[in-house]
This record gives structure tokens, sequence and C-alpha cells, in this order.
């Protein structure tokens, strides 16, 4: 994952720890939270770039994620949606 500042087009940082291609990305101003064809979704806080959390439970490719304040919400080709909290 890659970071980049909207107003100089300059990489900010590179986020690493998928096994796979990422397929999914969402963010707040704190976390970002990524889905992968490693079949999990991850937490990384938003300035260090750090790994905070790994979400697994999908058996297929993660495709799409979103968030709030309260829950994550991932969509996978193994046909589910599943909320986490």
């Amino acid at each position: 994952i890659r970071l980049w500042d909207r107003k100089t087009g300059q990489q900010i940082n590179i986020i690493e720890g998928h096994s796979s291609a990422v397929t999914a990305v969402a963010m707040d101003d704190a976390i970002i939270v990524s889905g992968s064809e490693d079949n999990t979704i991850r937490l990384w806080d938003r300035k260090t770039g750090q790994q905070i959390n790994i979400i697994e439970g999908h058996s297929s490719a993660v495709t799409a994620v979103a968030m709030d304040d309260a829950i994550i919400v991932s969509g996978s080709e193994d046909n589910t949606i599943r909320l986490w909290d």
C-alpha cells in the first residue's frame, strides 16, 4: 500500500505485510484497513504504517472493505459479507 500526498504527489509511506495482492483499501484519520487475495484484512496505523491487527475468517480473496467508527465490513470471493467489531 502506498500513501501519497494529494497536493504534492509525493509518496508519504509504503506499507507492506500482505502476502498477495491488495484488492481493497479504506481509511479514516487514524486507521487504514486493507483486504487482500491472501484472504486477510489488515489494520494499519495511518501515521506510522505499523500493522495493528490481522483479521482472518474469509476462505477466499477479500475484495471489498468499508469502515465506520464501530465496525469493519468486508466482502469476499467466498460469497460472504462479514461484519467485524
